[in-house]
């Protein structure tokens, strides 16, 4: 079977189709599988990565994309490289449900260097063995990533239902309709991270992303945004969003809204509203990221909540000489609170977990 056929809504629940929907869905103008979160060493040194394969297939481009990254957090040294390669292969990424799922990227030139692959381990799509390489293109390192990764629980399906409102009314299939997205946001990871021929052992807690469909604005348009995942104990997670106009940088203590997708503790996705002020400018190559961000929920049930996010590393800029990745992607810390009302007129906001997070920030060109 080919995972394009499952599509249709599954579930009361949600529009994802496990194990099916984890395979490459043929049609789609974008997919990928992304890999990010910290990781540490029996020492607690602390590392970010990210390993993202994806495939565009587009009218202005088609090919795939390979961004890659680790963050020595001990070090403040971000390594990382975009490979961009065209065209799109047609067997880039398994789309048959009868055969183990992988994910192929070659590096430049067809060598190493921006080099992803990914698969299945036993048949199982929770269970992935993911591999990365590539030379950092600021310091010429050689950088690799090996990585057991291991669902615990359920997939946070993103929006609630794992799938967008309609994005585009004139696709003639589901995948050129809507955007389909969901997370493993609970991977018991191990393995080896890999600096210039120094050896890391690490384990830790990641998350995956897989996305596919039309990626663009309702009614059209590049889509430029302010994320940040969390992940805290005992399942608890959330990715909240605000998106932004192209080439128009938030501003530092203006909150902007937004939405999150929460993964409760009993399995359950649900969707909120929030407002999300980004805190302490970092400019880059004259565009202005942040490293705090303070996130409200603001939905009846959930305004209780609240979320502060710290980068771990000042410099997380990926620079693509292609333009179509330049952005801030690193890992961070995250705290949670939870507002309580003494009386009628005094409201306490209590620390209740700390876990790690995840931030982008993607505002386009100027």
């Amino acid at each position: 079977m080919i995972a394009e056929q499952t599509l249709a809504p599954t579930t009361e629940t949600g529009f994802i189709n496990l194990p099916d929907d984890h395979y490459r869905h043929p049609g789609a103008p974008t997919e990928w599988w992304w890999h990010i979160g910290t990781l540490v060493t029996a020492e607690g040194r602390r590392f970010g990565f990210e390993v993202n394969g994806c495939g565009i297939d587009v009218s202005v481009m088609s090919g795939t994309m390979a961004a890659l990254s680790i963050t020595d957090v001990q070090q403040q040294q971000h390594y990382q490289l975009v490979n961009f390669t065209q065209p799109l292969p047609a067997n880039w990424a398994e789309a048959d449900t009868s055969k183990p799922w992988t994910v192929s990227i070659p590096g430049k030139g067809g060598g190493d260097n921006g080099r992803i692959a990914m698969q299945s381990v036993d048949g199982d799509v929770r269970h992935m063995a993911v591999q990365a390489s590539f030379v950092d293109a600021k310091t010429g390192k050689a950088c690799s990533v090996s990585l057991d990764l291991q669902q615990q629980g359920k997939e946070m399906l993103v929006w609630g239902t794992g799938r967008s409102p309609m994005i585009n009314p004139e696709g003639k299939t589901p995948v050129e309709q809507y955007n389909y997205y969901y997370s493993f946001t609970n991977l018991a990871a191990r393995g080896n991270i890999t600096i210039d021929g120094e050896v890391y052992a690490v384990k830790g807690t990641t998350w995956m992303d897989h996305e596919y469909g039309v990626f663009a604005r309702q009614g059209g348009g590049s889509v430029t945004w302010m994320l940040q995942d969390m992940q805290f104990a005992g399942g608890f997670c959330l990715s909240n969003y605000a998106l932004t106009e192209a080439g128009v940088v938030p501003q530092e203590g203006v909150p902007q809204p937004g939405m999150a997708t929460l993964l409760l503790t009993d399995g359950s996705s649900a969707a909120v509203a929030t407002m999300t002020t980004p805190r302490n400018p970092y400019p880059v190559d004259g565009i202005t990221y942040f490293l705090h961000f303070d996130v409200e929920v603001t939905s009846p049930g959930y305004d209780h909540l609240s979320f502060e996010i710290d980068s771990l590393c000042a410099d997380q800029v990926f620079h693509d000489p292609t333009g179509i990745n330049n952005g801030y992607e690193g890992n961070g810390t995250a705290r949670m609170y939870v507002s309580v009302d003494l009386s009628q007129k005094i409201t306490k906001r209590l620390l209740v977990s700390e876990g790690t997070s995840w931030i982008e920030e993607m505002f386009g060109k100027k």
